[in-house]
């Protein structure tokens, strides 16, 4: 509701002091910005072609958050690894209000099952081109989420924590879901 993100936005200005303003939409919210980036739970695209415009990045945390018209858009594509599929199905089967699209995308239109797109290592070492132009538009795709940095983070938290005796275990089960929400 209105109510809510103007209170949300409230208590995160007085929490980091970034100018945040309260949208009533997703299109609202990508007006005049420079770069588009989703991290959403959602199983299928939640950024639209029409909202790009020359010069922006747009950056995905799920390959499901965006479509071939978006890629397509964009002069420049990256994604995280090439070295494995572009679509993991991690959806655990008999999830409850699962819609089918989300085995479904860009990674099986027909003019992409073969495409393999330069990854973040291409990018380091400079065997692919970056940006050229600032009119181009640049896509990052998290396209499986490697997550070692993750491991290696928390192994080290709880290593930490478990030398001050601090900290309470957690059933496994509380970090599993049966329904998308």
């Amino acid at each position: 509701t209105k109510e809510n993100r103007e209170a949300f936005v409230a208590e995160m200005r007085r929490i980091t002091g970034a100018n945040i303003r309260a949208v009533a939409s997703a299109e609202e919210c990508v007006e005049n910005v420079d770069i588009i980036m989703s991290a959403t739970s959602s199983v299928v695209p939640v950024i639209k072609q029409a909202w790009l415009r020359e010069g922006m990045h747009v950056s995905c945390i799920k390959s499901n958050e965006l479509d071939g018209q978006v890629i397509d858009r964009c002069t420049r594509v990256f994604t995280h690894t090439n070295l494995q599929e572009k679509q993991a199905d991690n959806v655990l089967a008999g999830t409850l209000h699962m819609p089918e699209a989300h085995k479904h995308g860009w990674w099986d239109e027909e003019k992409r099952r073969q495409t393999v797109f330069p990854d973040l290592s291409d990018l380091i070492t400079k065997t692919a081109t970056a940006r050229t132009d600032d009119r181009e538009i640049t896509c990052f795709i998290n396209n499986v989420g490697v997550g070692l940095q993750f491991a290696a983070l928390g192994a080290l938290i709880l290593e930490k924590a478990e030398g001050m005796n601090l900290g309470t275990a957690l059933p496994a089960e509380w970090f599993s879901e049966t329904v998308h929400p």
